[in-house]
């Protein structure tokens, strides 16, 4: 299949319905549009969102993917492409149950869990995948030198792993054994009944040493940097335009993948033009927003949900030099926002609705989900509790309140304005915007340069509160507001030791009390997948990450 494959500025303008208000400047650019357009329809219908003949789809990304590396992967997009070209030692099943991936089985005793690797298991170049690749990778994953940021989140469950990351303890103390080509064991420094789960993540990947090394510092740059042990391979990445991942014949379950290629052949956060390319049958499926759910229950079009373990958030800084230091300033912020109209009418996205929490509902109690076992306390759209806070603030930072600063990717633009609007209208406080591209983003965020920064999170497969908790503590790389509270780790510790299951939980109730106390963060909304699919494509899993390899075409 060949399709077209343009920057996404170019589909923008190509198939925005109104092209006629591009702008005075539209004239001048004409006759190359009309020469892109001939080119795009002349081509589009070797671009098939189902192609049958070629058992391929096409589907699209929001933008470029930062990057391929397994042990740097930070972002949805990098994470959706990730996943299909590389396995991890488990996997999730429809349900969002572990089943086996690279390893068979497993023996999870005390704090050691042992992994028995299928002896099947080969890399796209036809090479075993063993113990020791997964060894590298972890002791990878933990070497400061790498610097993974957000991906080492929980190198502090493998023994020795935050003295490594540190700098405190060399590398080789890292709490992961080969014990054969084909056995590896992982030895905890705390009990965490969820540990499994993480080995379906993108950083606990495998990676071959000598293939890395040989890269010389250009791992994952391009498809010809890339090795695969998942169900497909990168067989070619125009940057900014397209990739294509073709089936990997050396994926040792390759008899039941189903499709050949998956053509990600857009790259573009248009929803309009998504649209409009998923209707002339160019894209197999797609995430759809509010305004293309009314067009598309108008179309008569079948619309698909499905769950998402993710949340977002306005972060604040605890820096002592920054203003969102004062526990007044925080909480006339958070009492400041109309998160209902936030999430109703800025957003955009069907099935995104206010939170009051951290958690999603996804995330697992003792018995039925957190959030209905410890609901969070309201947080209350007030404008009379937001001006006292404000005063009080005030009266310890002087009169004159500095200018805020908002971190924010420029995806969300939109979003960060109403944030801007509320805080200047509401309280008079001016916010900039610190737009900056996802991975410079990413970067920024990390060092903690913001006042305040707008974030959202996804878990994929783990659902235990722990997930969303230990992002706060001292210790966490994503804790990227200098937040330091010693009750808070005390407490956040003893969860991973706690053996009774309701005990465990009350503590992250009060865990999150003391998030709502500090007000360390602005909790905004929890999401939902909605989107639209061809109907000849079925068996797709989402458990809750994508996952195109249990899929198919059907007539």
């Amino acid at each position: 299949m060949i399709c077209l494959n343009l920057p996404s500025k170019y589909w923008e303008l190509l198939l925005r319905p109104n092209i006629s208000e591009a702008g005075s400047g539209f004239a001048s650019k004409l006759p190359v549009i009309l020469a892109l357009m001939l080119l795009y329809h002349g081509m589009s219908a070797q671009c098939a969102g189902i192609d049958v003949e070629n058992n391929s789809i096409t589907l699209s990304l929001r933008s470029e993917p930062p990057t391929l590396d397994s042990t740097l992967q930070e972002d949805v997009d990098s994470y959706l492409i990730i996943t299909h070209i590389q396995e991890g030692l488990v996997n999730l099943n429809r349900r969002g149950e572990i089943v086996p991936g690279v390893a068979h089985k497993w023996e999870f005793k005390d704090r050691e869990i042992t992994f028995w690797l299928r002896e099947d298991a080969k890399w796209s170049d036809g090479k075993p995948v063993t113990a020791a690749d997964f060894s590298y990778a972890l002791h990878r994953l933990v070497d400061p030198k790498t610097g993974a940021g957000g991906s080492t989140a929980y190198v502090h469950l493998f023994v020795n792993g935050t003295d490594i990351l540190n700098g405190l303890k060399p590398v080789d103390a890292l709490g992961v054994d080969v014990i054969d080509e084909h056995t590896l064991k992982i030895r905890l420094s705390v009990q965490a009944p969820y540990a499994l789960n993480l080995f379906t993540g993108s950083p606990y990947m495998p990676l071959r040493q000598d293939f890395v090394e040989a890269q010389e510092g250009r791992y994952a740059a391009d498809a010809g940097n890339l090795l695969s042990n998942g169900p497909f391979m990168v067989e070619s990445w125009v940057h900014g335009a397209s990739l294509k991942l073709i089936k990997n014949p050396h994926y040792w379950n390759s008899d039941r993948i189903q499709l050949e290629a998956l053509n990600f052949a857009y790259m573009t956060p248009d929803f309009r033009a998504k649209y409009n390319l998923f209707n002339s049958g160019e894209l197999a499926s797609f995430r759809i927003n509010s305004t293309l759910l009314n067009d598309a229950m108008e179309d008569g079009l079948r619309i698909h949900k499905a769950p998402m373990n993710c949340t977002s958030w306005v972060g604040m800084s605890f820096d002592r030099t920054r203003p969102t230091n004062n526990i007044h300033l925080r909480r006339a912020i958070s009492h400041a926002i109309d998160r209902d109209t936030y999430a109703d009418k800025i957003v955009g996205l069907p099935g995104a609705v206010k939170v009051d929490s951290i958690f999603p509902s996804s995330t697992r109690g003792a018995v039925a989900s957190f959030q209905h076992e410890h609901p969070a306390q309201e947080l209350n759209y007030d404008m009379v509790e937001a001006r006292e806070s404000l005063h009080a603030a005030k009266r310890e930072l002087g009169k004159e309140m500095p200018p805020l600063t908002l971190l924010v990717s420029e995806v969300y633009l939109t979003q960060a304005e109403f944030l801007q609007a509320q805080l200047i209208n509401h309280l008079g406080i001016e916010v900039r915007i610190d737009t900056q591209a996802f991975k410079q983003y990413l970067v920024k965020l990390t060092e903690g340069d913001f006042d305040l920064s707008l974030a959202g999170f996804c878990w994929g497969a783990l659902t235990d509160p722990i997930a969303w908790v230990s992002l706060f503590t001292e210790h966490s790389s994503w804790n990227s507001f200098g937040y330091d509270n010693p009750e808070y780790n005390q407490l956040e510790q003893r969860t991973h030791h706690s053996q009774e299951i309701v005990e465990r939980m009350n503590i992250f109730g009060r865990l999150q009390e003391i998030l709502f106390e500090d007000r360390v963060v602005v909790p905004l909304t929890e999401s939902s997948y909605v989107y639209l699919q061809d109907r000849r494509l079925k068996g797709v899993t989402r458990s809750p990450g994508i996952n195109y390899s249990t899929g198919r075409i059907a007539n």
